[in-house]
């Protein structure tokens, strides 16, 4: 205690013994006072003086700055288009809604893009295949589309490429009208455009330049277009430059100013001036000039001083003085950059004369005040420094005898207050330096307790980590940066198979080569923990001590010391070996799976094929016979059941397709704005016939339903009719309810039985493909059913359920979601009368059908030559090429698969050419996959149709590419006198008008299935009276239903009778 005491003292005698150089109290205290109240007088004095001078230059400069500022933020919006749209245009490439490959479709997507912008000229787009495609607007209003296909031509024994530029006038749709040659050899590639874009390798400025079509002054925006690294082609935006310079004409520069704008080359851009910013050369070209060549005086001074100020300042906002024609001028230079390139600069003229005059100050009664002040500050502060200095000189004194190490000295109060708080302040720190010595003897005694106390508890803490690490289950490891390890736990020494850590640690002196098998890893492992400090899950495989291989997972991370040096790695081992023999199985099981898949969608698509090719031309061809006035009664009722048997038997591939596309993921909703009630009634009417033949009572209980919907018809029919089809099919006796309501924002159908019911263990795989329940195995059916109907209300978006007892009955129900139809879209949708040819006065138009298969070919001939069409034929791509050189057809019926070339490489051939460009292409397929639609329109046609396809189908698709217009046909009187409405046929009627051994073949057929042998018995019927007739039609509907059950209920209730 007593040697701190006076090592203390020591110090401080040290420190006031040291010397210092002496300023009097008196001067350290006046001197300043008096200099700053002079030095702030004459501050203010000078600055009232200069701001008289400098207050026009500052109104002027303001005004400059003010009018730079608006100029600039005009040009900022007015700039900013051509990015956004070529930036959303970029978007639509990269988003597959635009081909760079095939400009064809950007023509009238550019043609209505330009509309939407009246200060852009001109949108547009090339490739490097240089073809190149503009939308553009003139000054008068009208629109414009130009063209380039590049088209190799032979000229005096030479190949060469025609790159002729063409622009084409377009009518209220987007179309060419007429065209007119622009410019021969244009190769866009070679543009400066196309190669300041690509060089650029992003969006960027065009230098300006005048427009080829009329005088106007552009500058473009240019985007590259890049796939997989490599550029493919690029969009030009072009703005049309003549909008600024009327917004600089309405700015209002001072009273008489000027503002204009020119480039870093000194390009005239835009003036407020009436002067255009470019000029007639010889009566015809014309050219830009800079602005110091303007025909304005005051512009091409002002120019020419910007241009010598702009050398050493051309990235800053300069503000400038000028003199010109004895008056003085203000000049604002403002640069206009961006992003993309742009440097422009923008100059604001301001007039000194359009403000007044600055007034002088008076200076002599400032300097008069200046003088008198300073004497009055100089005698004050003298006498206030007196009063000050002689307290602070006691203070001092006392201060002396504590550095004595007099600790019981005091300072006396004063009357000043803070001299008075510095005395409180000196004699606070005595008694503080008295505490502090006291209490640095007890801290001294403490230190020692404290010691001991921490030591205990690092011991403890240490016993803890060593249980942990010795004890856990994963293993545990310091290593060395050089790959040595420090430390092993006994998880680890198990896990790589030694026995001992000892063993370990000696085997293992090198990591890289000792323990990974690829030697490279433990390399990885070093740069990932160099890199983030840590590493997680590090999965590497390693030998075991037995040379046997296994997986770990390591976890680490990097410890430093203070001077940032690694000291090691520490971390935990996990072995993963069967983790890891479990994912290999997986992706065996899933790589299998997916070869499963692709093999399922090949057979698909060949099934497609090869099934419904033969229907088209069965179909085909009985509808062309339909078309023959010359058939009588029955012989079209024959092509009627040919023609619906034929749409049965698709719709039996379909469901085994749809099955199939299901399973597949490959069914997709073809939503469509249809009639709901039309429909309901169409099948409860086809579904009332069958449940009547077994005395069953159909009941239809509709609620409050809108009479049209938007939903995927097709297949909400097919499920109703797969449900009352069930219900009529397991119900003997009672009734089957069909009950549609609307629930909110759902439809709701329910279709409710009173047949045999359905166990609750069966009802569990009552939607499983190709199963069935045990009362439905001596029905006939493939147990597909119920399995469509419940993929295809969940590709609705709907759900379906069913609740059974057996022996009461069955129902089924599910909902989708409601979405209210446009009667006037459904009924614009109705078919019209038959076509029997072609209007009056049309030209002759020229179709080619081309197929490998001579039925098809000739369908298409015998289905549009009637009509007034003329048609050719070829068998494969080769040969439609030929023809489509010579003949020209204006639309061509394309079947994708054929020998020698098939319909792809032919629609490419084709639509590679200008001239294929304008020949109407419509694939005929006999795929059912969805993205079979994909890759044909991708190849070039203009439309698609699925064999087999109806007669009205293809005229339709004919009509909307070529504007046909057809002759239609009035209704045949004869087919209606013929048409009887059917009742229900009765076993009596059949009992009195036929004889046994006629009924009881016409049992036999039924049972059979042999709609020929029935309709053999039908045409014996006898037609000498009306009943008889009646009998021949019944029959007939019957058998255009397939209702042999029907009959051969009948048949055996006539033969029970008699019996």
């Amino acid at each position: 205690m007593n040697n701190s005491k006076a090592n203390l003292k020591t110090n401080l005698q040290a420190k006031f013994k040291q010397p210092k150089i002496k300023v009097p109290l008196l001067f350290i205290l006046a001197v300043p006072f008096i200099s700053q109240v002079l030095l702030a007088m004459g501050v203010v004095s000078y600055l009232s003086i200069k701001n008289g001078q400098e207050s026009i230059k500052d109104i002027a400069q303001q005004l400059g700055q003010s009018l730079g500022d608006r100029i600039d933020q005009n040009l900022e919006n007015y700039l900013s288009i051509p990015k956004q749209i070529n930036q959303t245009n970029l978007n639509a490439v990269k988003l597959k809604l635009l081909d760079i490959k095939n400009l064809k479709t950007w023509e009238k997507y550019l043609w209505q893009q330009v509309q939407i912008y009246p200060t852009v000229n001109f949108i547009s787009v090339g490739n490097y295949k240089g073809e190149y495609r503009t939308g553009e607007r003139l000054a008068d209003g009208s629109f414009r589309i130009n063209v380039v296909d590049p088209v190799k031509i032979t000229q005096l024994g030479k190949k060469t490429i025609n790159r002729n530029f063409y622009s084409f006038k377009t009518n209220a749709l987007g179309d060419r009208t007429t065209g007119s040659l622009i410019m021969e050899n244009f190769d866009p590639t070679k543009w400066s455009f196309y190669q300041k874009a690509v060089a650029a390798g992003k969006t960027t400025w065009s230098d300006p330049y005048i427009s080829l079509l009329e005088p106007t002054l552009l500058i473009s925006a240019v985007t590259p277009i890049y796939e997989q690294n490599q550029p493919v082609g690029v969009i030009n935006t072009a703005l049309r430059l003549d909008g600024i310079g009327s917004y600089l004409r309405n700015l209002k520069v001072g009273g008489s100013g000027q503002a204009f704008i020119m480039d870093k080359n000194g390009i005239l851009i835009a003036t407020s001036t009436a002067e255009l910013p470019f000029r007639v050369q010889g009566g015809q070209g014309r050219e830009l000039f800079k602005a110091v060549n303007s025909t304005n005086a005051l512009t091409k001074a002002v120019a020419n001083a910007v241009d010598s100020y702009g050398n050493s300042q051309s990235n800053t906002m300069g503000q400038m003085q000028l003199n010109f024609d004895q008056k003085a001028y203000f000049l604002q230079v403002i640069p206009v950059t961006n992003n993309l390139g742009l440097n422009w600069l923008t100059v604001v003229i301001i007039p000194e004369s359009d403000f007044m005059e600055q007034i002088e100050a008076n200076r002599n009664n400032l300097i008069l005040v200046y003088v008198i002040t300073a004497i009055a500050i100089s005698i004050v502060a003298w006498f206030t420094s007196r009063w000050i200095s002689f307290p602070i000189l006691k203070i001092v004194n006392a201060s002396r005898e504590i550095a004595d190490g007099n600790l019981d000295a005091k300072i006396s109060p004063q009357r000043i207050k803070e001299l008075d708080l510095l005395a409180h302040s000196y004699n606070y720190m005595s008694e503080q330096l008295q505490n502090s010595f006291a209490d640095l003897g007890e801290a001294l005694d403490n230190l020692e307790l404290k010691v001991e106390q921490r030591t205990w508890q690092l011991q403890r803490a240490e016993r803890k980590y060593r249980s942990m690490f010795e004890n856990s289950v994963e293993g545990i490891f310091q290593t060395t940066p050089a790959g040595y390890y420090i430390n092993a736990n006994p998880a680890l020494v198990k896990i790589l198979g030694y026995d001992s850590r000892e063993d370990l640690m000696v085997s293992l002196q090198d990591l890289n080569h000792n323990l990974y098998v690829l030697p490279n890893r433990r390399h990885e492992f070093e740069q990932l923990i160099s890199q983030y400090g840590e590493v997680n899950d590090f999965e590497s495989r390693v030998y075991r001590k037995d040379r046997s291989i296994i997986w770990i997972s390591e976890t680490a991370r990097m410890v430093k010391d203070s001077d940032n040096e690694i000291l090691f790695y520490e971390g935990t081992v996990q072995d993963i070996t069967t983790r890891k023999a479990i994912e290999g199985e997986l992706q065996t099981a899933i790589q299998t799976a997916e070869t499963a898949n692709q093999a399922k969608s090949a057979f698909l698509a060949n099934m497609s094929h090869e099934l419904r090719t033969p229907l088209n031309a069965i179909l085909g061809f009985t509808q062309v016979l339909i078309r023959d006035r010359s058939l009588n009664a029955e012989q079209q009722e024959n092509l009627n059941i040919i023609s619906r048997s034929g749409e049965h038997l698709l719709n039996l591939i379909n469901d085994v397709l749809d099955m199939s596309k299901i399973e597949a993921g490959k069914m997709t909703l073809q939503e469509d704005n249809f009639n709901l009630k039309e429909m309901l009634d169409s099948l409860v009417q086809m579904m009332r016939l069958r449940a009547e033949t077994k005395n069953l009572e159909l009941i239809c209980d509709y609620g409050i339903i809108p009479h049209y919907v938007i939903a995927d018809e097709r297949k909400l029919r097919q499920v109703l009719l797969n449900l009352l089809s069930n219900a009529v099919k397991f119900t003997e006796a009672g009734s089957i309810t069909l009950q549609v309501d609307q629930d909110q924002d759902f439809l709701h159908f329910a279709v409710q039985d009173t047949g045999l019911g359905i166990a609750i263990a069966e009802q569990e795989r009552l939607f499983t493909a190709f199963s069935q329940t045990a009362s439905s195995h001596a029905q006939e059916g493939t147990g597909l059913g119920l399995a469509i109907s419940q993929k295809l209300v969940q590709l609705m978006h709907g759900h379906i359920s069913v609740t059974s007892q057996v022996g009461v009955g069955s129902r089924f129900e599910f909902s989708i979601p409601l979405k209210i139809g446009n009667a006037l879209e459904v009924e614009a949708n109705l078919p019209q009368s038959q076509i029997i040819g072609l209007e009056p006065n049309q030209p002759v138009y020229r179709i080619l059908s081309v197929d490998d298969r001579l039925e098809n070919r000739k369908l298409i001939t015998k289905l549009l030559t009637p009509l007034g069409f003329e048609v050719k034929e070829a068998s494969n791509g080769q040969e439609a090429i030929d023809l489509w050189a010579t003949w020209s057809p204006h639309l061509i019926c394309m079947d994708m698969r054929m020998p020698i070339m098939d319909g792809y490489a032919a629609t490419e051939y084709i639509k590679s050419h200008l001239k294929g460009q304008a020949t109407i292409i419509i694939a005929l397929t006999a795929s059912v996959l969805e993205e079979e639609r994909v890759i044909v329109m991708s190849s070039g046609c203009d439309d698609f149709i699925r064999k087999p396809f109806r007669e009205e189908t293809l005229l339709t698709k004919i009509a909307a590419h070529l504007g046909v217009k057809y002759a239609y046909s009035n209704a045949n009187p004869e087919s209606q006198e013929q048409v009887i409405p059917t009742e229900r046929l009765t076993s009596r009627e059949i009992a009195d008008l036929m004889p046994e051994t006629w009924i009881t073949n016409l049992k036999l057929a039924a049972q059979a299935g042999d709609d020929e042998a029935i309709m053999q018995l039908i045409g014996e019927i006898s037609s000498e009276s009306t009943e008889y007739t009646d009998l021949r039609y019944k029959l007939m509907e019957l058998i255009e239903n397939f209702n042999f059950e029907a009959i051969a209920n009948l048949a055996s209730s006539i033969n029970l009778n008699k019996s």
